[in-house]
């Protein structure tokens, strides 16, 4: 059987503009943010000249360490280059993983699979080990409440599985070389990554520099069952940015980030419509991140590494 968890509201921010952010509160500031919408940088089709220099703006902006949230989109635009249909960049793996494994560190680590999918792609069985193996020790980490999300999820199966077919592959070793490489990466950063998960955007809901209020964002109507709709992927994940109106009525939505490809972004894509919140005060839209994970429930058992 084949499962869909989806959540919404994890995460709201001010667009009309303005860039996301994903700082705390107290480190949110990246001077220029508001030249461009992340979503004129991820829509495909919004017209090529504006494209392109909403991303000639991330790329400036990334430069600062303090626009985090450029710093991780930048790195996501490396990651596919050209796979990403209008992407103007070219694929850069070296700087896609020093980008992302920052973001990853500085309160996004969920994007660890990122990281795997991207080493997974480009033939490397022991990156790929690596970053499977760090992700499904965050995951492990999420606390009682994420447990049977966890346990449920068919992408972090079918993730590891897939990692652990190119490490055999590639006879890299066995178990103890596996436990050796998690061990390596988590000794001088288990203390950053703890703080990572525990105070991240994943976990804090709300901007409060951005002007983006997690509480005047109220749903009306969920998103759609898909039942009847023949998913043609085995398992993945995306994470949809959705635009809401001060109506309650939802305007773009855009994957922000995804696995294994694009492809499956655009599969999974019909798990977000329907959405419908309540009005809420101003002129403004608000922004929502909805993540969505799809796959086999009971396939395969996710073996941790501790």
């Amino acid at each position: 059987m084949k499962s869909c968890w989806l959540a919404s509201m994890l995460w709201v921010g001010v667009l009309g503009g303005a860039g996301a952010s994903d700082a705390p509160p107290s480190e949110a500031t990246c001077p220029g943010k508001d030249a461009y919408s992340p979503f004129d940088v991820l829509d495909t089709t919004t017209p090529d000249d504006k494209r392109r220099a909403a991303v000639d703006t991330v790329v400036r902006l990334a430069a600062d360490p303090a626009c985090r949230y450029e710093r991780s989109l930048l790195g996501a635009l490396y990651r596919f280059g050209p796979q990403l249909e209008g992407n103007p960049l070219p694929k850069d793996s070296v700087r896609a993983v020093d980008l992302i494994e920052e973001a990853a560190l500085r309160g996004r680590p969920a994007l660890y699979a990122d990281l795997a999918e991207l080493s997974l792609a480009d033939g490397d069985a022991r990156g790929a080990m690596q970053w499977t193996q760090v992700y499904l020790w965050v995951q492990a980490q999420q606390g009682p409440g994420k447990q049977a999300d966890f346990d449920r999820s068919g992408y972090n199966a079918d993730l590891l599985l897939r990692a652990q077919r190119a490490w055999q592959k590639a006879r890299l070793g066995g178990n103890a070389s596996i436990d050796a490489l998690l061990k390596t990466y988590l000794e001088p950063r288990r203390a950053q990554l703890k703080e990572a998960i525990a105070n991240g955007p994943d976990a804090v809901p709300r901007d409060d520099t951005a002007g983006g209020s997690h509480e005047t964002l109220r749903i009306k109507r969920g998103p759609r069952g898909r039942k009847d709709v023949n998913i043609p992927i085995k398992a993945g994940y995306a994470i949809f940015l959705m635009e809401v109106r001060p109506d309650g009525t939802v305007g773009r939505i855009v994957a922000e980030t995804f696995a294994p490809t694009p492809a499956h972004a655009k599969a999974l894509r019909p798990f977000v419509d329907g959405f419908e919140y309540y009005p809420f005060e101003g002129t403004t839209p608000e922004l929502v991140r909805v993540p969505v994970q799809y796959g086999y429930t009971g396939a395969f058992a996710p073996k941790l590494r501790r």
